[in-house]
């Protein structure tokens, strides 16, 4: 089993995509079995009793642009889950989409009280697999939740997983040729006027802004668990 996970942008909102590949594999025929739901974060607090492991402080407005930001909403044991069609949202608003006809739980705990890592919308896909067969189930999660009520939620939900993907893999090709045709063109100046040392420093200094931005492009992709975290 695996599952390529990146950001694609549809109908001008940034999705995170999730397509979970099961194959069968060796003689005969094989279940195969897998859910996913949602939870603020899996992350332990860290010392400071406040922020948790593998999740960036949220909401963050910069003071200054440029600086430190992250969309979202802070924790609250108050927020009112439910599936609405294939979707799950969190105060009517869409943060995950599931596959048709998958296996259901709101709350697989049961009851008690709500922490940052209690799941929500648990979403199973079982099927069996004959040797050499493959069965995909596809995950979306918006980057930012949605009204179920928005027309963009049809859309995302309807979004095929190759197609974000290749316009992912096409933005990143983009990102790194134009950085490299950037730095280029602005060194072929300077070595003319200046000489070869005052290039090879500008050079230095301009090549780490290329690769930031190559990876803005990757940095989209998150992280591969049976949880995800929306904002």
């Amino acid at each position: 089993m695996s599952s390529p996970v990146f950001c694609g942008m549809v109908d001008g909102h940034a999705v995170a995509f999730a397509r979970v590949v099961m194959r069968g594999e060796g003689q005969g025929v094989h279940e195969a079995r897998f859910a996913a739901g949602v939870r603020d974060t899996g992350g332990a607090l860290k010392a400071d009793g406040v922020t948790r492991r593998f999740r960036f402080p949220r909401p963050a407005a910069p003071s200054t642009p440029g600086l430190y930001t992250q969309p979202g909403a802070a924790f609250s044991p108050e927020w009112r889950y439910a599936f609405t069609g294939d979707t799950v949202t969190r105060d009517g608003n869409v943060v995950l989409t599931v596959p048709p006809g998958s296996a259901r739980q709101l709350r697989p705990d049961g009851n008690g009280p709500v922490t940052p890592s209690t799941v929500f919308g648990l979403a199973g896909v079982h099927v069996r697999l004959a040797p050499g067969a493959i069965a995909t189930a596809d995950f979306r999660l918006p980057v930012e939740p949605l009204p179920a009520t928005d027309p963009a939620v049809a859309t995302i939900q309807a979004a095929s997983f190759d197609g974000p993907s290749a316009e992912r893999d096409r933005g990143v090709a983009g990102a790194r040729g134009r950085g490299d045709d950037d730095r280029r063109s602005r060194d072929e100046g300077p070595q003319r006027l200046h000489g070869e040392p005052r290039q090879r420093a500008r050079r230095a200094r301009q090549e780490p802004r290329g690769r930031v931005g190559a990876g803005r492009q990757q940095g989209c992709a998150t992280r591969r668990s049976g949880c995800a975290t929306p904002r």
